[in-house]
């Protein structure tokens, strides 16, 4: 009994409390979700045992770059929410200062001021 034999007895009696064979495998895939699971298991494992170490690295490489990326743009979104935050904030004590004068436009140039100085 091979390797993947040995994984594909085990993983099944384990779901099923039955043997293995491959009818009952693609029988059980059909009815029940677990076998499912399973099935996914096992084509990931087959898909595994026939590449080569080049090849995972390279995935492997491959998904820590999209991670890297995904948490750059996660850290400069929370950046920017911050600045807008920032923003709000002071027109909100601009218009607490003076509400008689808090209109947009009137708003707006303040804020052109203070961003030149």
């Amino acid at each position: 009994m091979d390797q993947a034999q040995l994984i594909d007895r085990l993983l099944f009696n384990y779901y099923f409390d039955k043997p293995v064979s491959r009818t009952t495998t693609v029988t059980a895939a059909k009815s029940k979700p677990h076998s499912k699971m399973f099935a996914m298991f096992r084509q990931f494992y087959v898909f595994l045992e026939n590449t080569n170490v080049v090849f995972l690295a390279a995935l492997v490489l491959f998904s820590l770059t999209i991670g890297m990326s995904l948490l750059y743009l996660m850290i400069s979104w929370m950046e920017t929410r911050q600045e807008i935050k920032g923003y709000i904030d002071q027109v909100v004590n601009y218009c607490q200062k003076s509400p008689d004068e808090c209109d947009s436009h009137t708003v707006q140039q303040e804020m052109k001021k203070k961003q030149e100085e």
